[in-house]
């Protein structure tokens, strides 16, 4: 089943913890394309919480979209991150399933297609580069159409393709 997946960070070594993450998929299907990252303000956070960085990638799998959330859970606990509820914080790594080759899954642990994928810059940027005619169902608007409708005060920036890292990185 084709995944598109945003990951996110905005702690530590971000670009590292990306790759990490990227590598740790790779353990549940078939990773790629790999969007560029972008740089973005944080949503619903404070004014001085750090910068995200951004992606997207595609992900092919023969898990339930339920098998694939409890992997990415696992590599989330994996690399730190803390289950929080409440208002939104800094994390390692966030990982989100985005869509499933067009299921619609609504479960109280899952929502697919993710609800608010098509307003979130920092989706739909990395999103626009690797799926540019994935379609909103509702709207009808591309990927490509959509990132359109952002604003330049949206404080998105590409910072271009994740670096490979050393082994000492």
């Amino acid at each position: 089943m084709e995944y598109f997946l945003s990951l996110g960070t905005n702690m530590g070594n971000r670009d590292k913890n990306l790759l990490t993450a990227l590598n740790l998929l790779q353990a549940l299907g078939g990773v790629g394309p790999v969007s560029p990252v972008y740089r973005t303000a944080p949503v619903g956070m404070p004014p001085e919480t750090p910068a995200f960085h951004n992606l997207a990638t595609r992900l092919e799998s023969n898990l339930s979209p339920q098998n694939l959330l409890t992997g990415i859970k696992k590599i989330e606990r994996e690399m730190g991150r803390i289950p929080a509820h409440g208002p939104p914080r800094s994390r390692p790594i966030d990982i989100d399933i985005l869509t499933a080759n067009g299921r619609i899954v609504a479960s109280p642990a899952l929502t697919i297609p993710h609800p608010r994928m098509w307003d979130r810059a920092f989706v739909v940027f990395p999103m626009a580069d690797i799926a540019p005619h994935l379609a909103n169902p509702h709207t009808r608007l591309t990927m490509a159409q959509t990132r359109q409708n952002f604003s330049a005060g949206d404080a998105v920036e590409r910072l271009g393709k994740l670096p490979l890292l050393s082994r000492d990185s």
